[in-house]
C-alpha cells in the first residue's frame, strides 16, 4: 500500500466572521481527523456530525469551514471503504469551494485533490489522473513550486504512474516532490519521511535496490528521531527494511528487523490490528523452508 497525502484544510482560510467559533470548529476537525486516523471511526463520525450542524447553523452552506466538514464527512466514508457516500461529499466541498473562489484557487483544488485520491483507492486511474494533472496545473499558479502542497500533487502523481506501470514518467515525479519535501520541510519531519520511502518503495519495486537501501535507512533515521521508536510509522520503515533484505537474501538482517517490527506493532496497536497481523505473518514467511515461498514475500509498504 502506498502512501497518497491528503491535503489539510483549516477553517481559518475564511475571513473570520466569528474567529472565535472558527477556531473552535477547526480545532473540532482535527480532532475529528485524529481520531478517524487512529481507527475511532464512532467518535471521529459523532464529532463530524455536531461540526457540520454548527458550521451551517453559524455560517450557512457556502462557507470554508462547512466546505471543510464536507471534506472531512468523505474522508471518514472512505475510511469505511464507502466510496459512494465519500464521492457526494467530496463533490459538495468542490462546489462549495467553486462558488467561494473559482476555480483557480488553491482552496478548490485542495478540494477537487481529495476525488482524485478517492478514485485512486477505487482503482479507476484514468479518472484520478485528469484530477491530479488540474490540481497540479492550479497549485503551480495559485501558491508556486515551492509549497508544500505542490510537492504533495506531485507525489500523488508519481503514485499514479507507478500503479499505471508508467515507470519512466513516475520517477522525476518522485523526485521532485521528494526534493520539495525536504527543502519546504527540512530532513526531520514525518512527512519528509514518507516521502523518503515513497522513493525508497518505488526502487524497491523497479529493481533497484542499491538505491533503495539508503532510502529504507534514512526514512528509518528520521522516523526515529522525529516520532520515536514506538509509532506504526516506524514499524513500517523496519518491514521495509526487512522485505529488502529478504530479497538481497541477507536472511539474518531480515529477521532482524522483522521481529523489531513485530514487537512495536503488539505495543502500539495490539494483536487485532491487521499490521500485526501482516508483520507475524512476515516473520513465518521468512522462517518457511521453501525459497520459493520467501521469495512470493512481502511487498513494502508506504506511511
Amino acid at each position: 500500500v502506498f502512501v497518497l497525502i491528503f491535503i489539510g484544510y483549516s477553517a481559518m482560510a475564511q475571513v473570520p466572521m466569528d474567529s472565535a467559533a472558527l477556531k473552535k470548529l477547526d480545532s473540532l476537525l482535527n480532532i475529528s481527523k485524529n481520531l478517524r486516523e487512529k481507527g475511532e471511526l464512532d467518535k471521529s463520525f459523532e464529532l463530524a456530525l455536531a461540526i457540520e450542524k454548527e458550521a451551517l447553523e453559524k455560517f450557512g452552506r457556502n462557507s470554508v469551514v462547512y466546505g471543510n466538514s464536507c471534506i472531512n464527512r468523505g474522508k471518514w466514508h472512505l475510511a469505511k471503504s464507502e466510496h459512494k457516500e465519500a464521492e457526494k461529499w467530496y463533490f459538495e466541498a468542490i462546489d462549495i469551494f467553486k462558488t467561494l473562489y473559482g476555480t483557480e484557487h488553491n482552496l478548490y483544488a485542495k478540494a477537487l485533490n481529495n476525488l482524485g485520491v478517492l478514485y485512486y483507492w477505487m482503482g479507476k486511474f484514468e479518472k484520478s489522473e485528469p484530477i491530479y494533472l488540474q490540481v497540479r496545473d492550479i497549485q503551480e499558479k495559485a501558491v508556486g513550486l515551492n509549497h508544500i502542497d505542490f510537492a504533495v500533487s506531485l507525489n500523488n502523481l508519481a503514485l499514479l504512474y507507478k500503479e499505471l506501470g508508467r515507470y519512466d514518467i513516475a520517477e522525476p515525479y518522485y523526485k521532485n516532490s521528494y526534493a520539495l519535501f525536504k527543502k519546504i520541510l527540512g530532513e526531520n519531519h514525518p512527512q519528509y519521511a514518507r516521502s523518503v520511502t515513497n522513493l525508497g518503495v518505488f526502487y524497491f519495486i523497479t529493481g533497484n535496490y542499491a538505491k533503495a537501501e539508503p532510502l529504507y535507512l534514512e526514512s528509518k533515521e528520521v522516523r526515529e528521531k522525529s516520532i520515536g521508536k514506538k509509532h506504526p510509522d516506524y514499524g513500517v520503515s523496519l518491514t521495509n527494511l526487512g522485505t529488502l533484505y529478504s530479497e538481497m537474501g541477507n536472511l539474518n538482517k531480515a529477521e532482524s528487523y522483522f521481529l523489531e517490527a513485530t514487537q512495536i506493532f503488539e505495543q502500539v496497536v495490539g494483536k487485532n490490528h491487521p499490521q500485526y497481523a501482516q508483520s507475524l505473518y512476515n516473520c513465518l514467511l521468512y522462517t518457511s523452508p521453501s525459497p520459493r515461498d520467501r521469495t512470493r514475500s512481502r511487498m513494502p509498504s508506504s506511511a
